[in-house]
């Protein structure tokens, strides 16, 4: 009905290294180009808003995404 210890070890060593082999293959793979160009394009825009941030005496250049802004939270443009 029972195993014993050394029978249960040898099974829990088992696991663990197969595990572990297939998690160091995960590990190796490549990152999908998707994700990648993901990782990239958001790297740039924390790039851009920290250097806006920086620069905050600055207006939006006319035609720009932040310059035709019409939330609701900034009310209409005028």
């Amino acid at each position: 009905m029972g195993d014993t210890p050394v029978r249960q070890g040898r099974f829990a060593e088992m696991i663990h290294r197969a595990l572990r082999d297939q998690y160091d293959a995960v590990l190796t793979e490549q990152l999908p180009k998707r994700w990648v160009d993901l990782i990239n394009r958001l790297s740039q825009r924390e790039g851009q808003a920290q250097q806006h941030k920086a620069e905050p005496d600055q207006k939006p250049a006319a035609g720009s995404p932040e310059s035709e802004c019409r939330s609701p939270m900034n009310g209409p443009k005028r």
